[in-house]
């Protein structure tokens, strides 16, 4: 039976998001608010049980939603990415053994006032994508990788430089494992061209991460077009279940 809103909060202020831990547990992320602040929150659903109590992870910014996900092959269990007030990344990982929530190194000197996008990839690795609004770079794309070895996320780097977006990029793993064209991560966002002249105003594209020896993207395609929309504000992204793994 699904769990209805007032059992994971009495009152939600933006979209949750949800993730389902390798042992079956259920996890939302969700931004509430008290005493006057938005406070970013996680509750957790052993398998088989009701939802545990609310863990308070920060203060957020009350208009970017957090973004969760289950990490893949590592002790740690679940990433939970989210901005505050400033406009700051933060970043916790969750570990199910020890229940307990731990702060990560982030590198990245940007704001930023979209949703951060992130998806986990194999042996305990992450990436996250997001729109800076900082002065010297609003607008542009930027990604992050996680590296489980030090629990730190790389300094942030453009996927496809010069250009600008609109809103909030997609990520999700890369499809083609075992295949010669295969990837490691899919990127999809909305161009914004008003601000550069790069590309038409509202379009949607496509690049894809190929490269990865170490915890960090080497090499990303050129981002393809896809169809043939000019109005478009958001996107989103996904790939199938896994098959075969990328070495």
């Amino acid at each position: 039976m699904p769990d209805t809103v007032s059992e994971v909060s009495d009152q939600i202020e933006l979209a949750p998001d949800v993730a389902v831990l390798s042992s079956g547990d259920r996890a939302v992320a969700f931004t509430t608010s008290k005493d006057g602040y938005y406070l970013v929150q996680v509750k957790i659903k052993p398998s088989g049980l009701g939802l545990r109590d609310a863990e308070t992870l920060g203060k957020s910014s009350g208009s970017v939603p957090p973004t969760i996900a289950a990490l893949r092959d590592e002790t740690a269990d679940l990433l939970v990415v989210f901005v505050d007030a400033g406009g700051v990344i933060h970043t916790k990982q969750y570990t199910a053994r020890t229940s307990t929530w731990s702060e990560l190194t982030w590198r990245g000197g940007h704001t930023t006032d979209q949703q951060v996008a992130l998806t986990t990839l194999d042996h305990g690795r992450a990436v996250v994508a997001y729109r800076s609004n900082s002065s010297e770079t609003a607008g542009r794309l930027f990604t992050s990788f996680f590296n489980p070895d030090d629990d730190s996320w790389s300094f942030p780097e453009e996927p496809v430089p010069d250009i600008h977006i609109v809103g909030s990029p997609a990520l999700t793993r890369g499809v083609g494992a075992g295949a010669p064209n295969k990837a490691f991560v899919e990127l999809a966002y909305v161009l914004d061209s008003s601000t550069h002249a790069t590309g038409t105003a509202g379009t949607i594209h496509h690049a894809r991460c190929i490269a990865m020896p170490m915890n960090n993207c080497t090499s990303w395609t050129m981002p393809e077009r896809i169809g043939d929309g000019t109005d478009y504000s958001s996107v989103a992204i996904a790939s199938m279940p896994m098959t075969a793994r990328p070495d």
